[in-house]
C-alpha cells in the first residue's frame, strides 16, 4: 500500500480507548455513540487489564456500523517502572489471557487497599469506599483515586491529585509488580493477538532509556509502537522512535488513550498519519483484514467468543 492510501487508510482509526469497565469515564454504549459521532470506522476498547467490556462494545459497535477490534491493556514491569502494553485483535476467553488476567486483578486489589490506607493516614478517611462508589467497580487505578480526590475536594484537579498524592514517589503511590514485558507479550500472542507498546515517550526522558525500552520490547517479541498518538511529543521524539522502530522491525499503531471527554487535547478521529518509514500495523500477518476499509470480521470474532 502507498503512503498516500496509508494515511487515507488511518483516518476514523483508533486503536487505544478506554471505556468506564476499567478508568474511563464513558459507558460503552455513550463511548460507541461519541466515536460514531466523531467519525470513527475502526477502533479497539483497550481497557486495563480486563475484557470485560468487549460483549457490550461489540453489539454497540454493530448498531452504529462500526468495525471493532477486541482489544485489552496490560499493566507490565520493566527495569522497575510500570509499562502498558495493548494486545489488539486477542481471543479475550483464552485461558493463558484470562489466567494472567486473575492475577493481574488480585494485584489490583491489593495495590488499591494499600493507596486507600495512605490516603487515610493523609487524612482522607474512607478512601476505598469512596472510590469504588465513584468507579462503580473494584477494578481501582490511580485515576479512579485521582478522580475521588477531585470529587471530594481534596484536590482542584486530576493533575493537582497526582502531584500532592498518587505520582511517583508521592505518600499515597504504590508500586506493584506486574506481568513482566516478555510474559505480557506471550500472553498475548497466545490469545492470538498484536502486542503493541504503548505511549513508549512517557517511560523515559532520553532518547537513550526510549532506545532501551523499545528494544527489550522487540527483543520481547513485541510487534508493534503506538506512532500516531493525541500527545504532543517533545521535538524530534517522536521521528527518532519511528527510526527505532524500523531499525528493531516493529510496525506503527494509532491510538489517542482516550479515557474522558475532558480530555480537550484529544481530538477523535483526527490522529495525526504516521510517520512515513514505518510500516502500518494494519499490514501485520495476523491483522484481522488487510487494510482498515475491508471487513467486519473482528466484530463477528468477539461475538463468538461469548
Amino acid at each position: 500500500m502507498d503512503r498516500a492510501l496509508q494515511d487515507r487508510a488511518a483516518r476514523g482509526c483508533d486503536y487505544h480507548i478506554h471505556s468506564d469497565v476499567s478508568d474511563g469515564v464513558l459507558p460503552v454504549d455513550a463511548l460507541v455513540a461519541r466515536l460514531a459521532a466523531h467519525g470513527i470506522e475502526e477502533w479497539a476498547l483497550t481497557d486495563h487489564d480486563t475484557v470485560d467490556g468487549l460483549p457490550a462494545a461489540a453489539q454497540a459497535s454493530s448498531a452504529h456500523g462500526l468495525r471493532l477490534l477486541p482489544g485489552i491493556e496490560l499493566s507490565c514491569t520493566f527495569n522497575a517502572h510500570t509499562v502498558h502494553v495493548v494486545g489488539l485483535a486477542i481471543d479475550p476467553g483464552n485461558r493463558t489471557l484470562q489466567g494472567a488476567l486473575q492475577r493481574l486483578d488480585a494485584q489490583r486489589q491489593s495495590r488499591a487497599e494499600q493507596i486507600a490506607q495512605r490516603l487515610s493516614a493523609a487524612g482522607v478517611p474512607e478512601a476505598l469506599a469512596q472510590t469504588r462508589r465513584i468507579a462503580g467497580h473494584d477494578r481501582l487505578t490511580r485515576t479512579h483515586f485521582a478522580r475521588m480526590l477531585v470529587t471530594q475536594g481534596y484536590a482542584r484537579d486530576m493533575k493537582a491529585a497526582f502531584q500532592r498524592h498518587l505520582a511517583d514517589g508521592k505518600g499515597a503511590a504504590v508500586k506493584s509488580a506486574w506481568l513482566p514485558l516478555e510474559e505480557a507479550v506471550a500472553v498475548i500472542h497466545a490469545a492470538g493477538g498484536i502486542a503493541v507498546l504503548a505511549h513508549p515517550l512517557r517511560y523515559a526522558r532520553t532518547h537513550a532509556r526510549r532506545r532501551r525500552t523499545v528494544a527489550a520490547f522487540a527483543e520481547a517479541g513485541g510487534d508493534a509502537i503506538e506512532l500516531s498518538t493525541a500527545a504532543q511529543a517533545p521535538a524530534g521524539a517522536q521521528d527518532q522512535l519511528a527510526r527505532y522502530a524500523v531499525e528493531r522491525g516493529l510496525l506503527g499503531s494509532l491510538g489517542s488513550d482516550f479515557h474522558d471527554p475532558a480530555q480537550h487535547w484529544i481530538r477523535l478521529g483526527q490522529l495525526p498519519p504516521l510517520p512515513a518509514p514505518v510500516t502500518p500495523i494494519w499490514q501485520h500477518a495476523r491483522w484481522p483484514h488487510s487494510t482498515p476499509a475491508a471487513s467486519s470480521a473482528p466484530l463477528k470474532k468477539v461475538a463468538r467468543a461469548w
